[in-house]
């Protein structure tokens, strides 16, 4: 038993606490300013993703619909099995007289699987078209690891994605205003005043207040799943979770949401990691002097309160004249505790240029010539002087003799 519990103990020492907490076997967690991942559970796993299916429903009608406002009428092939596989409806009636956007918010905050099939056909002639549509967007998005068999989300093995693919969908979607008018929206009533729908995760015993707008999800293959954004303090987050056990508690998918967003709210800020004139290092200079390079720009992470920052700078210290202008020198790196949450290389900015080495035989030669030239005139001058004088002195002998 001793034994047990020391094994518990080390594994509870290794296992970060908010990866034990969530329910979710699968989950991302993206800072929405940034696109930066904060926190990840199996990101790249296919699963069924139930509901969170009519994101891409939502997306594509929406980019097919050219008046939201418009009149239509409700069909039976819109119908067509949802009762035989218990689907989750709005509450739409063959030959009701709807508008697009009355499916819309049918489709996304009751979740309803007739206004899903009712916008399928209705923009694209047929639910079958309409899947193409939907595999056709997720391709153009870059939903690599995505399958859609339907517009509703029901079971389906070709139905399938992963938690990062829908978040990547989400961000997506969340471009279009209609779109993030209808998924932030709560409660709707029709144009015809027939329905008022309002969004699943109000239904909870929870508080919600976090969670801005939502998509939740639940078939037995899917489990529990919810696509999220939340706001606080300037900052977005969104999340995406899948495969929350159900059991007899329905609100675990919530549960996770809750407990992520209040966890990196609570724990995390925007912290100053670069400076504009933060020195990253000094280089010796092959001859003799020195430059200092410095950062030049100024950079903010989303980070853990308490984690230290420890910024390091690796590469040579010694620039040589064979370096050249855009040659790297080293990578100046910032860390949160062990991780790296900036790199900055630095590159030579400054050319040594070689002193050139003088020749100075020429120099001496030309020197040489000129003393003997100057020697010889001082010379010539001396035998002139002498001349003269030695004549001067004859002529006053020859005149005294006179």
């Amino acid at each position: 038993m001793k034994k047990l519990l020391y094994i518990v103990l080390i594994l509870i020492t290794i296992i970060p606490y908010n990866v034990m907490a969530i329910n979710s076997k699968n989950a991302i967690l993206y800072n929405y300013d940034t696109n930066e991942v904060l926190y990840s559970k199996n990101p790249d796993q296919k699963v069924s993703i139930a509901s969170m299916t009519k994101i891409m429903t939502c997306i594509v009608a929406l980019e097919r619909i050219d008046n939201l406002d418009e009149k239509v009428k409700m069909t039976s092939p819109m119908f067509y099995r949802l009762v035989e596989e218990n689907a989750s409806v709005a509450g739409f009636r063959i030959g009701e007289t709807v508008t697009y956007r009355d499916l819309l918010y049918g489709l996304m905050l009751p979740s309803g699987a007739d206004a899903a099939q009712g916008l399928a056909i209705l923009t694209y002639g047929s639910t079958d078209n309409f899947v193409k549509a939907m595999n056709n967007k997720a391709k153009e998005i870059g939903l690599k690891n995505t399958r859609f068999a339907n517009p509703t989300g029901l079971d389906n093995k070709n139905n399938y994605s992963t938690v990062d693919d829908v978040a990547t969908l989400l961000k997506y979607s969340l471009n279009n205003n209609e779109f993030k008018k209808i998924f932030t929206t709560k409660k709707y009533v029709t144009s015809n005043k027939k329905h008022t729908f309002k969004a699943t995760i109000t239904k909870v015993n929870l508080d919600t207040s976090l969670i801005k707008g939502d998509k939740t999800g639940f078939t037995y293959d899917a489990g529990l799943c919810m696509a999220s954004i939340s706001n606080k303090d300037n900052v977005n987050l969104l999340l995406v979770t899948a495969r929350a056990p159900y059991q007899n508690r329905r609100t675990t998918h919530v549960e996770d949401a809750n407990y992520l967003y209040n966890y990196y709210y609570k724990n995390y800020s925007y912290r100053k990691v670069l400076n504009v004139n933060d020195l990253i290092t000094t280089i010796n200079l092959e001859d003799g002097r020195t430059i200092e390079y410095y950062s030049g720009k100024t950079s903010e992470k989303y980070l853990k309160n308490d984690c230290v920052l420890t910024k390091n700078y690796e590469g040579v210290t010694d620039q040589t004249y064979d370096n050249k202008i855009g040659d790297k020198l080293g990578k100046y790196t910032v860390k949160c505790d062990d991780k790296v949450v900036y790199e900055q290389d630095v590159f030579v900015t400054v050319k040594i240029n070689k002193e050139k080495e003088i020749n100075y035989i020429p120099y001496i030669i030309i020197g040489v010539l000129l003393l003997f030239i100057l020697i010889g005139i001082i010379i010539l001058i001396i035998r002139v002087v002498r001349n003269v004088s030695i004549k001067r002195r004859r002529n006053k002998k020859i005149s005294n003799k006179n």
